[in-house]
C-alpha cells in the first residue's frame, strides 16, 4: 500500500513532489491535471522539458503500481530491478480497461522517469541493469 505522503493532491502533486519541484513546473503540473491530463516530467532534461500528457487516471493507476512493486519487491537496499518493475505492472494492469493495448513498458518507464524527476523515485546509479529504489 503507497505511503501516505505518497497520496496526489488535486493538483496532481504529492507531498514529496511539492516541495521538489519548482514553482514553475508545479503550475505546469497543475494546470495539466485541472484539465484531466496528467504532466510527464523528464528527469533528463534540464527544467524537465520535453514533457507530455497522459490520460490522469493512468497517471495515478501506473504511479501507484510503480511505488506499490518498489516497496513489496526492494532487496535490503531498498533496490529493485526495473524490469521487475515493468513485470509487475504489466501484470497488474495489462489487462486494465484504461490501458486498451495492454502494453506497460512505455507507461511504466515514462512514469517511473516522471516520478524521479518529482523526487520520488532515485534510479541507482552506475548499476547494470537498470534499478530504482525509494529516496
Amino acid at each position: 500500500m503507497p505511503r501516505r505522503a505518497d497520496a496526489l493532491n488535486r493538483h496532481g502533486l504529492s507531498k514529496v513532489a511539492r516541495s521538489h519541484l519548482p514553482d514553475d513546473v508545479r503550475e505546469r503540473v497543475a494546470a495539466a491535471w485541472s484539465e484531466g491530463r496528467a504532466l510527464i516530467l523528464n528527469a533528463n532534461k534540464p527544467n524537465y522539458s520535453e514533457a507530455f500528457t497522459i490520460e490522469a487516471a493512468q497517471y495515478a493507476a501506473v504511479r501507484a503500481c510503480i511505488l506499490d512493486a518498489v516497496d513489496s519487491m526492494a532487496n535490503d537496499d531498498g533496490e529493485v530491478l526495473l524490469k521487475d518493475v515493468v513485470a509487475a505492472v504489466q501484470a497488474q494492469l495489462g489487462a486494465d480497461p484504461l490501458f486498451p493495448n495492454g502494453r506497460m513498458t512505455n507507461y511504466t518507464r515514462y512514469t517511473k522517469t516522471d516520478l524521479e524527476a518529482r523526487g520520488e523515485l532515485v534510479r541507482v546509479p552506475r548499476r547494470s541493469p537498470q534499478r530504482i529504489r525509494r529516496p
